[in-house]
């Protein structure tokens, strides 16, 4: 767990687990009441441990939220790094990157869309949260480009970008209503690969059948 600089990491394990149980408790409340609710009685309570016990790791409400927003924003970061050692990227061809990319997305918006904006409500605005999404975008878009020679779009460093913004908006509107109520999770995982690599190909999808493709570059 990334320990804020304001800390010393705990020596004993029941310190640990204490500090643990603070934070994740902290962390709960932050996303399902916002910073609001993370007050000192409700951490202890939900974290079954006691005011003294918060209080020897933290000054106060606001020193434990400025930990719980270095918290999130570290794990976000030290898992997003794991994500990139995916073998995909050093064996699979173009279609597959395209289909892990889109896996990747749909994990960072499931996994941590409400924590990073619980954390940016904190007092980092936006900026925060944007930030790392432009990471994320810019950095499957550099492994993308490793299969340069498979793109025909004629601007494949803008295509590339263009097209995983593109997948990412419908992602964020997944659940919402705004996308086809009649696609199942997997059908519209199907429909973005084969968006994301008409976009940079115009090729048949992934699944064996044909893209109607109008080429925009003509």
């Amino acid at each position: 767990m990334p320990t804020s600089p304001r800390l010393a990491p705990p020596r004993q394990p029941r310190s640990r687990k204490t500090l643990e149980r603070i934070v994740a408790a902290g962390l709960a409340l932050l996303e399902e009441e916002g910073p609001a609710g993370v007050t000192v009685q409700a951490v202890v309570k939900r974290a079954r441990s006691s005011v003294g016990s918060f209080y020897a790791r933290f000054r106060g409400k606001e020193d434990l939220l400025a930990h719980l927003a270095e918290h999130v924003r570290d794990a976000a970061m030290l898992e997003w790094r794991i994500t990139l050692g995916d073998p995909v990227w050093a064996t699979g061809d173009l279609a597959q990157a395209a289909g892990a990319a889109v896996d990747h997305l749909r994990d960072v918006r499931a996994r941590w869309d409400t924590g990073l904006k619980a954390a940016a409500a904190l007092g980092g605005g936006d900026q925060d949260y944007e930030t790392f999404r432009r990471r994320v975008v810019e950095e499957l878009a550099s492994r993308l480009l490793e299969r340069y020679a498979e793109i025909t779009h004629p601007s494949p460093d803008v295509a590339v970008r263009v097209a995983l913004w593109a997948v990412l908006g419908v992602i964020d509107h997944e659940g919402s209503g705004v996308t086809p109520t009649d696609l199942d999770a997997d059908k519209l995982r199907s429909e973005c690969v084969a968006m994301l690599l008409a976009y940079l190909t115009g090729r048949p999808r992934d699944d064996g059948g044909q893209v109607d493709f109008f080429d925009v570059w003509s």
